[in-house]
């Protein structure tokens, strides 16, 4: 790593000069960073580090509270619209609250320029490096895991939210009253590409995935959803069973797999196989139809694996998990006993109603009653601190529910994901007022935003989906070149003349390649090549 002196930024290997304040890097003899207070932070320990920074073990100063730490890295922290991205991206993802899911906790820059994430600080260890120890799980064992890490799942998809990178490195196992306790890591914030893991693909600064649990739709630049985080969640899980991954090979032969073939036979069969296989279909539409689906399932399968004894799951606080009815069950009838719910799970995986989840936990209330799943509800949520969650809980007593949309809210996801969506497709928002399918829509949006959000929420949800699908124009491309050729001429003036050529052979290249690209995949390509050359470029512009 390299490091400012002055500010302290770190930078990977290669950077010359700081993007904060200008001065010359020198290679790091140790880290900067251990040992200094960062806002209320103390910084004791780095943790590791990643795409688009390091990560620290830091003290609160007055709460005396351990948590994790992530400083961007100087070029990203000196770059305006990534700093404000990154912060929108933090404080939506804070919204999410659930013991299964690190908490984001708190965002900050320093008066010289470090800019830093503070999360809940996760014990224990990784679920790779657990694999790498364990090699096999037993089902049961892998059935409570995955059912924890789809119950983390299921409330952030309830709020909007894809993770789009579930692997076993960003899952924290911990032990809890003596039982292994997961959470989901990173869940949703900006990433960029790590130059020493090919391994990773991402692009411009959005997760796309790691290639070995890649969902097919991912692996084919298709949008990523809800249904993309179970099956890289059904290949966690086959990898626990088996004790490998179902696909090998470099990266091609991996995305290609993730596509095209089916997963060699697990050596086990049964109800936790089933549920593997439903997951790692490569239609969405044949996937279980929810993480809560798959939550509810496995808690399933770990206790019939038991035998009938309740989970181990530490957070299991009532261990009845057949889903509770959307609607007021009939009354019963005289007659013999039901028959009891099936536990083997056919291959085709048939829809099992999804229920009604608490705010906080991926566990369902049972049929019965409904004071004594009111109380148990309310118990459950002020347990776990939620005197918000419990009033939202009462409320429901009444014969007559008002339900509010937080507009404003939404309106923030839905500028993430637009944001999302342009820097997957290398564009801007001049573009949007440029091309012919989006001009008309952004210009409305334009003149709305800053207003009233329930007005913004329509225009901005067909503006998401013009952008998402828009052709791209040589014309728009062009322009956007024409905006980087004088900045690329005073860039000259602090490059060596070698860095300078190879940037502008790269420019009259692109320019070319713009004038003559032809039908829409041509032009798609163009458009994110640009991108990353204008991100490239901005490294290296001479700061005003």
């Amino acid at each position: 790593m390299r490091v400012c002196e002055r500010c302290r930024s770190l930078y990977p290997p290669g950077a010359k000069f700081c993007s904060i304040d200008g001065q010359p890097l020198v290679d790091s003899n140790g880290d900067p960073l251990v040992g200094i207070d960062l806002g209320r932070y103390r910084i004791a320990e780095l943790l590791g580090r990643g795409g688009c920074g390091s990560v620290y073990r830091a003290t609160h100063n007055e709460l005396g509270t351990d948590f994790a730490l992530k400083v961007l890295y100087g070029h990203l922290a000196a770059e305006g619209n990534y700093v404000e991205r990154f912060r929108r991206e933090a404080q939506a993802v804070s919204r999410i609250r659930s013991p299964w899911v690190a908490s984001v906790i708190d965002f900050g820059s320093s008066d010289n320029g470090l800019t830093y994430l503070v999360m809940e600080f996760c014990t224990g260890t990784t679920l790779d490096r657990l694999i790498a120890r364990d090699k096999v799980f037993a089902p049961g064992r892998a059935a409570r895991l995955i059912a924890q890490i789809a119950s983390g799942l299921s409330v952030a998809h309830k709020l909007g939210f894809v993770h789009r990178d579930i692997k076993p490195a960003n899952i924290a196992v911990d032990t809890v009253n003596g039982a292994e306790f997961a959470k989901v890591l990173d869940f949703g914030i900006v990433q960029l590409a790590d130059p020493g893991d090919s391994g990773k693909l991402t692009r411009e600064g959005i997760i796309m995935g790691t290639p070995a649990y890649m969902s097919p739709e991912q692996a084919t630049a298709k949008e990523a959803t809800a249904k993309s985080d179970l099956y890289s969640l059904g290949v966690v899980l086959y990898h626990l069973l088996a004790g490998q991954k179902p696909f090998k090979g470099g990266v091609a032969e991996l995305m290609d797999q993730q596509v095209n073939r089916a997963p060699e036979p697990l050596p086990l069969t049964g109800p936790i196989a089933d549920l593997t296989y439903a997951l790692l279909a490569k239609d969405p539409d044949k996937r279980p139809a929810s993480a809560q689906v798959v939550a509810e399932t496995a808690k399933r399968i770990e206790i019939d694996l038991r035998g009938g004894e309740p989970s181990l799951d530490p957070a299991d606080l009532d261990h009845t998990i057949e889903p509770a009815p959307l609607t007021p069950p009939p009354q019963p009838k005289p007659g013999p006993e039901p028959e009891p719910h099936p536990t083997r799970i056919s291959a085709a995986f048939p829809a099992i109603a999804p229920s009604l989840e608490p705010l906080s936990t991926g566990t369902s209330l049972p049929a019965q009653p409904r004071s004594r799943a009111l109380a148990i509800a309310v118990a459950l949520v002020l347990a776990l601190g939620g005197t918000g969650a419990a009033y939202w809980f009462l409320a429901q007593e009444g014969p007559k529910v008002e339900i509010k949309v937080d507009y404003a809210a939404r309106v923030v996801d839905l500028e993430l994901e637009l944001e999302r969506v342009l820097d997957m497709r290398g564009l801007s928002d001049d573009a949007l007022a440029a091309l012919p399918a989006t001009k008309a829509v952004y210009a409305r949006y334009t003149a709305l935003k800053g207003g009233d959000p329930a007005s913004v929420d329509p225009v901005l949800r067909e503006l998401l989906e013009l952008a998402r699908k828009a052709p791209i124009t040589s014309e728009v491309l062009t322009a956007h070149l024409d905006g980087l050729d004088s900045k690329l001429a005073e860039a000259g003036a602090r490059l060596s003349p070698e860095e300078f050529e190879r940037l502008k052979a790269n420019y009259l290249e692109l320019y070319r390649l713009a004038n003559h690209a032809s039908s829409d995949s041509e032009l798609d390509t163009v458009a994110q090549s640009i991108r990353r050359f204008e991100r490239e470029f901005w490294k290296t512009k001479p700061r005003n």
